[in-house]
């Protein structure tokens, strides 16, 4: 509901600690179920943007400055430039890979060397306009993007 009090995205906030969960986990637990770490965190990464949706219904305000980012978002696809880059060629695209066609984007993989040394884990982007690339450097990117969209959304609820 419509208050005094400036409007703030709670859902879309909470989704996104939930996908930061799944980040730190990742980059915590790099020999654990890392398969489905990252099929969720991405997967959560997405859910941030429909969560700010939800957020929208709660207050007028929020609905319009929601809405107007969305336009801007949607007017950025077929050139996203550096700023829509990561949501279109990243949050957007890996989560349709990943739950429309079973397709993951990421790869792990561990050398083992004696010790003290040990195992050096290496993740990277398979695909894409980020092949090569960091997968967990990826996510936390993608987790940052979003926190600066939601600053933007709030900002403009007026």
């Amino acid at each position: 509901m419509q208050g005094t009090a400036k409007p703030t995205a709670e859902v879309a906030r909470n989704m996104l600690e939930l996908a930061n969960r799944g980040i730190a986990a990742l980059q915590n637990s790099p020999s654990g179920p890392w398969i489905a770490l990252w099929a969720g965190t991405v997967t959560l990464l997405r859910t941030v943007g429909h969560a700010l949706v939800v957020d929208a219904k709660r207050d007028p305000r929020l609905s319009v400055a929601q809405q107007e980012w969305w336009i801007k978002v949607q007017g950025h696809k077929s050139n996203p430039g550096e700023n829509f880059k990561i949501f279109w060629h990243f949050i957007d695209k890996d989560k349709n890979n990943l739950l429309h066609d079973a397709i993951i984007n990421a790869s792990q993989s561990v050398t083992i060397y004696p010790e003290p040394r040990g195992a050096i884990y290496d993740f990277k982007m398979i695909s894409g306009p980020y092949s090569g690339y960091d997968s967990t450097k990826l996510v936390k990117q993608a987790a940052t993007w979003w926190v600066e969209q939601i600053a933007e959304i709030e900002r403009n609820a007026v």
